[in-house]
């Protein structure tokens, strides 16, 4: 079964209810063909974030009512985004609105925690003492530069919200990718063992287009 389906229906049963209507939100929403900040980049955070919350054993150190809000904020950390990057505190005033217009009742005592969440995202990043779902989220929410689908996301997708051209954003990339930083147990020993490989990568993509 889809990953992303196993998640929205709790086939595990790691979390309260399950998010088909928070799906249907990000699905719908006008940030989902985004260049980068897109319902592919929503999706990625989610499915990464679910198993690094498992590696840090989230849903049983915190319940499933708090997992639940983890995975609310993953899934919609970006809602609305405006597909241009600019101001990030502006983004996420707008994401945190399209939310609280969204939140199902039974959600409403979970909103504090989730718009907690979404504010520890922003970028750059402030604070660098976090809550371990705070964490996971940073990490998730970077994780995508590591994936097999980076080229397309990071060097066409991010260029053009950038509105920088694609050989200026790989040529970034390699300072990008040694000053990434990660906070969770999760994001210091699975994901930062994938970025001696992606710099290789990126180099080898560089030498392609001398």
């Amino acid at each position: 079964m889809n990953k992303i389906i196993e998640i929205v229906n709790n086939t595990e049963g790691l979390y309260s209810g399950n998010l088909r209507h928070y799906f249907k939100i990000a699905f719908d929403d006008r940030s989902a063909s985004n260049q980068y900040h897109n319902f592919r980049h929503s999706m990625n955070t989610l499915c990464e974030g679910y198993e690094g919350a498992k590696y840090c054993r989230y849903p049983k150190t915190f319940g499933k009512l708090k997992f639940r809000a983890l995975l609310i904020a993953l899934m919609l950390h970006d809602l609305g985004h405006s597909g241009r990057l600019g101001n990030d505190s502006l983004e996420i005033a707008e994401t945190i609105k399209l939310i609280t217009r969204h939140l199902l009742k039974k959600d409403l005592p979970l909103f504090p925690l989730i718009k907690d969440f979404i504010f520890c995202s922003s970028y750059p990043h402030q604070s660098t003492v976090l809550h371990l779902g705070a964490e996971i989220l940073r990490d998730a929410d970077s994780s995508q530069t590591l994936t097999d689908v980076w080229f397309q996301q990071i060097i066409f997708g991010l260029a053009a919200e950038q509105a920088v051209s694609p050989l200026v954003c790989l040529k970034s990339q390699v300072d990008f990718l040694r000053s990434l930083k990660f906070y969770s147990k999760w994001g210091k020993e699975v994901l930062a063992r994938r970025v001696p490989t992606k710099i290789e990568e990126v180099r080898e993509f560089l030498e392609l287009l001398k």
